[in-house]
């Protein structure tokens, strides 16, 4: 049982992991929604790209701009995600984006302890907990565990 343990908690981690990595995007988009509502319309978009060029002062930025729009309004998103992301959070001298793993690291953590405490009997054999802990702890959604592959180290 301790190698399909070891399968279980490698498992968890992963599946942690992508849960972070998933759930991060949709909580940075509507944080920036929230913050920055100048962005509300594409014109006003292409006005703060043009205006961060002007800024610069950097004349073959705005060629670049004019000739592939697409892409400078891209890269300027991307670099502007990235700065906000990286700057301090106003509660904690943590980035944004620190303070959102953290946060939802804790709801995934709480969510696994509180699975395992509902599921735990001293009297179950380990095969029909795994079965009860993989339904519970996969049915929000929020983490996906792939329960044969710990079954398969049994």
């Amino acid at each position: 049982h301790k190698q399909c343990a070891i399968v279980l908690v490698s498992l968890l981690k992963t599946s942690v992991v992508h849960a972070v990595s998933n759930s991060l995007a949709v909580h940075v988009v509507s944080e920036m929604k929230a913050t920055y509502s100048r962005f509300d319309t594409k014109f006003s978009l292409k006005t703060a790209v043009l205006t961060g060029i002007a800024l610069k002062g950097e004349f073959d930025l705005f060629c670049q701009y004019i000739d592939d729009t697409e892409s400078s309004l891209k890269y300027w998103l991307g670099e502007f995600v990235e700065e906000h992301c990286n700057a301090k959070s106003q509660d904690t001298e943590s980035t944004r984006i620190e303070v959102l793993v953290e946060k939802k690291l804790k709801e995934l953590i709480e969510h696994l302890q509180a699975t395992v405490k509902l599921t735990v009997d001293e009297e179950t054999a380990l095969e029909p907990w795994l079965k009860q802990f993989h339904q519970a702890v996969t049915s929000n959604g929020a983490i996906s565990l792939n329960l044969k592959e710990v079954l398969s180290h049994m």
